[in-house]
C-alpha cells in the first residue's frame, strides 16, 4: 500500500485512513484498524516502541479460512506477490509438524495448534506465512526502528532489575 513501518501513532494511522482503514483500537504500543487490501477485508496492527514511540512493525491478517485448500493458496498466491516484489525469499518453510501431515484430514486441527509451519522471510523485514489463528498473515518490520524496539525493551528490562 505505499505506507512504510515508521512514524508516530498519529501518523501511522492517517496514512492509513487516507486509504481507507478505520480505527478499531488504540493500545499503549499498537493500533488496530480494519480496511481494504485488493477488495478483501483485512486487520491491521501497528506495533511501536515502548518510549520513543516509532512504528517499528505492520501486521496484516487475512479473513479467517475454514478449510485447508483454501488457506493454503491464499498463502501460496500473497507469497507469489511478494516473490514478484521482492524476489526469492531468504528462507521459507512449508511442512507438518509429526504425527501431522498434509492429506490426513486434520490440516485445520493441527494449524490451530501450532504443528503447521508454512512461513517465508525476506532480508528486509517482510514475512508472510500461516498463522495458528487460521489467517494468512503478513509483516512488515522496520529494520532500524527492530534495533530501536529492541534497545529501549532492554532500558525497561535493566531498569526493573
Amino acid at each position: 500500500m505505499g505506507i512504510a513501518p515508521e512514524g508516530k501513532p498519529d501518523v501511522v494511522l492517517a496514512n492509513f485512513q487516507k486509504k481507507g482503514f478505520k480505527l478499531k483500537a488504540k493500545k499503549v504500543n499498537h493500533i488496530q484498524m480494519d480496511g481494504m487490501l485488493n477488495n478483501t477485508p483485512v486487520e491491521l496492527f501497528a506495533f511501536f516502541t515502548p518510549i520513543s514511540g516509532v512504528c517499528w512493525k505492520l501486521v496484516v491478517y487475512f479473513p479467517v479460512q475454514r478449510n485447508w485448500v483454501n488457506i493454503k493458496q491464499e498463502y501460496f498466491d500473497y507469497r507469489k506477490v511478494l516473490m514478484d516484489k521482492y524476489g526469492e525469499p531468504e528462507k521459507s518453510y512449508d511442512f507438518f509438524v509429526s504425527p501431522y501431515y498434509e492429506g490426513d484430514g486434520y490440516e485445520m486441527s493441527a494449524l490451530a495448534i501450532e504443528k503447521v509451519h508454512f512461513q517465508s522471510f525476506w532480508d528486509n523485514g517482510v514475512a508472510i506465512q500461516i498463522s495458528q489463528f487460521k489467517q494468512v498473515k503478513i509483516s512488515y518490520e522496520n529494520t532500524i526502528t527492530v534495533q530501536v524496539m529492541e534497545e529501549e525493551e532492554n532500558k525497561i528490562k535493566n531498569k526493573n532489575l
